[in-house]
This record gives structure tokens, C-alpha cells and sequence, in this order.
């Protein structure tokens, strides 16, 4: 018989963790750095209007 009153205590697998937490910051580093390319170009670009 299982005791159901217990609280069951989600149990988040280190591998996972990582590997979530790992890209994250690399995911961010990467849309901020094609950010400032994209900024650097477009401001060394001629106006022509």
C-alpha cells in the first residue's frame, strides 16, 4: 500500500537542468551579438534619402 498523504517532491533531472541553463545564456549571447552586427552595419551604411 502506498502512502498517497506524503508529498511527492518533483524530482528535476541534473542532465536536463544543464543542458536547459547551459543554452539559455549561450542563446541570449548569440540574438545580443546578431543584434549589434546588425546595428554596426546598418549605422556604417550610406543614407542615400
Amino acid at each position: 500500500m502506498v502512502n498517497t498523504s506524503e508529498k511527492c517532491e518533483p524530482m528535476i533531472e541534473p542532465l536536463l537542468c544543464g543542458i536547459v541553463l547551459g543554452l539559455v545564456p549561450i542563446t541570449l549571447l548569440g540574438l545580443f551579438v546578431s543584434a549589434w552586427n546588425q546595428y554596426r552595419r546598418s549605422s556604417s551604411m550610406p543614407d542615400w534619402e
